[in-house]
């Protein structure tokens, strides 16, 4: 902490006739009031805006700040601060913008597409940004099976330097999710230096201060606790209005809550959903029950075939999965587990959040899962798994059924639902243990190694997954290619492999919009996975004393944690008598300080009166 400055008296000493303890609180009430102003940052002006820090609370911890290990969307909205993009998404109607890139055109039936980039650029060191940059990160993802960014390089064989500021792709197939590319663009004279082999093993390969050309720049990550960033003064958007954001990890979301009433926080992201009501009625907060991430809450399996798997073997076999649809009351998690403010779900890609054309795929009336444990319980009895001891737990080989089943400790819905799960599959004869895990040692498991094998050892899961604007990220996370990277079920299917290729080179929508559909109905009838319920997410923002937040879409979305969309940490900024970081706190500070001022000229007067018609001395 830095130490306060001396304070000068230009020449002058002390009245004498001051007694020495009166002298000595006088001092002591000043020296309070020195370093609270110290403390709290106050001024008799507004503060500058390196001086203004946006406070926001998750619960959900980033797993890193390296774009290539790591995998939360937490961790994401970091680095989508610190990284542009060759194009993002506009706030209001989510439709591709420039960003990195300022204009674009494509030949050859969308197999060539080329790009302008902008001139006005640095990175966050000085170093100007250049179409090497560009070329650079996708031949370093491409040429060394990147596996979190591949499914975005599919098809491009070749990304070519025009001139300094204009790049090529050339790919072998139509892209059609290539303006959709949320690949960060990274700064070529400081990741070249870096092993590609270390870059998807390391959580710790990014120095600190990062290196971006993005609006803000890292410059403290401690897992579990905080990342700090502060605004890059040059970006070329212009400067944010707010000078340091500082993300603070929340292991209890009712914490998180109370600290956003007491003014600690100016945004809260994921809150409980039992306290959406509460807020909405509160006239400081702008309070939203929204679908940023497209997410959905799942209840997967161990597919994984490899010798190595530690998962319950049942499992494997498409029979037992299917027979547990019809044990999972769906419409009774939206209600107890997230407080009817959610629907039930029936795939990765939710409805209701792909306007045009909409993605999402759902059932016929004939073909949707309901719940019905009879039904499951019947189908289970066909499949070959039956209790013939009559102990109330089904057997498979000769023994008796027993699933692990996890969720995570900073997701109470999750915690939840896994005990309705639980509970309802002892009911159609299966023997559950149930724990709840932190999510780092969830993900320790769910990608666990035997010296260089991968030996996933887990059977169940409550998670969920979270997507881009465009489809491909979600649909990619299932595909055969993504086991031991995105594929937490480690499912395999060559048909579903094979019509994500096709879905990605149709360029027509509507002949897209089926391939999408038919590969959501295998997977609905393969069942990795169960899709319980479309999450919405619970997020409010400080209005009383903060404005400039931007919603994403325009007037139904969130205002941050919107996959990409960044305005509202440009524009946001306090109001006037708002001007710290602080919030209602800098005014208890400040009260504290005027009332020691006020004690201050009180003692002074009194002491001054009690001398009055003596001489004072002053040398």
């Amino acid at each position: 902490m830095p130490t306060a400055p001396g304070v000068s008296m230009n020449g002058l000493k002390p009245r004498r006739h001051w007694t020495a303890p009166a002298f000595r609180l006088v001092a002591f009430l000043c020296g309070a009031c020195v370093l609270a102003l110290l403390v709290s940052g106050a001024s008799t002006s507004p503060s500058p805006a390196a001086k203004v820090t946006l406070r926001v609370g998750w619960v959900e911890s980033p797993d890193g700040i390296n774009p290539f290990t790591s995998m939360t969307g937490s961790s994401q909205e970091l680095y989508t601060l610190a990284y542009d993009t060759l194009t993002r998404f506009d706030a209001a109607t989510l439709e591709p913008r420039p960003d990195l890139a300022e204009s674009w055109s494509s030949s050859s039936g969308g197999k060539v597409w080329t790009f302008h980039l902008r001139k006005d650029v640095d990175w966050q060191d000085g170093v100007a940004f250049t179409a090497d940059d560009v070329k650079f990160t996708y031949d370093y993802i491409i040429d060394n099976e990147m596996g979190m960014w591949t499914n975005f390089t599919t098809f491009i064989d070749e990304v070519r330097v025009v001139d300094s500021h204009t790049v090529r792709f050339v790919c072998s197939q139509p892209k059609a999710n290539i303006l959709a590319m949320p690949v960060p663009i990274l700064p070529r004279h400081i990741w070249q230096k870096i092993d590609p082999k270390k870059a998807v093993v390391s959580r710790s390969v990014v120095s600190l201060p990062s290196v971006g050309t993005g609006p803000f720049r890292i410059v403290e990550f401690r897992q579990d606790k905080y990342a700090r960033l502060v605004a890059n003064d040059q970006y070329w958007r212009g400067r944010p209005r707010v000078g340091e954001l500082i993300f603070s990890v929340y292991q209890n979301s009712d914490t998180m809550y109370q600290d956003l009433l007491g003014g600690y926080l100016q945004a809260a992201i994921e809150l409980p959903h039992a306290t959406y009501t509460r807020l909405t009625k509160n006239e400081d907060f702008l309070a939203i029950a929204a679908n940023p991430y497209r997410a959905t809450s799942t209840f997967g399996f161990n597919c994984y075939t490899g010798s190595a798997s530690r998962g319950h073997p049942v499992l494997l076999d498409r029979r037992f999965r299917w027979a547990l649809n019809f044990a999972i009351d769906k419409q009774r998690i939206a209600d107890v587990a997230f407080d009817g403010l959610v629907e039930p779900a029936t795939s990765i890609l939710p409805a209701r959040c792909y306007p045009d054309p909409d993605w999402h795929w759902t059932p016929s009336a004939s073909e949707l899962t309901t719940y019905d444990p009879d039904k499951a319980r019947t189908l289970l009895d066909q499949a070959g798994y039956r209790d013939t001891d009559g102990d109330g737990v089904r057997e498979y080989d000769g023994k008796p059924i027993t699933l692990r089943l996890w969720a995570i400790n900073s997701e109470a819905s999750d915690q939840t639902a896994a005990k309705l799960i639980a509970g309802w599959l002892h009911d159609i004869g299966l023997k559950v243990e149930f724990q709840v895990l932190d999510e780092g040692a969830l993900i320790a498991r769910m990608w666990n190694y035997e010296g260089d094998t991968f030996a996933p050892d887990y059977d169940m899961f409550i998670w969920g997954w979270g997507g881009d604007i465009d489809p491909t990220f979600l649909l990619s996370v299932y595909t055969t290619g993504q086991i031991e990277n995105w594929n937490d079920t480690n499912w395999s299917n060559a048909d579903y492999d094979n019509l994500f290729l096709e879905q990605q080179s149709t360029l027509d929508l509507e002949a897209r919009q089926k391939i999408v559909w038919r590969m959501q109905e295998l997977l609905y009838r393969e069942s990795p996975v169960i899709f319980t319920v479309d999450l919405r997410m619970i997020s409010a923002y400080n209005t009383k004393d903060w404005a400039g937040w931007v919603r994403s879409p325009a007037d139904t979305g969130a205002a941050i944690g919107t996959q990409y969309v960044i305005d509202s940490y440009l524009y946001v900024h306090p109001t006037t008598g708002a001007t710290t970081s602080v919030g209602k706190a800098r005014g208890i500070v400040t009260a504290a300080i005027v009332a020691g001022v006020v004690v201050v000229v009180g003692l002074v007067v009194w002491a001054v009166r009690r001398r009055r018609g003596h001489r004072v001395e002053v040398g």
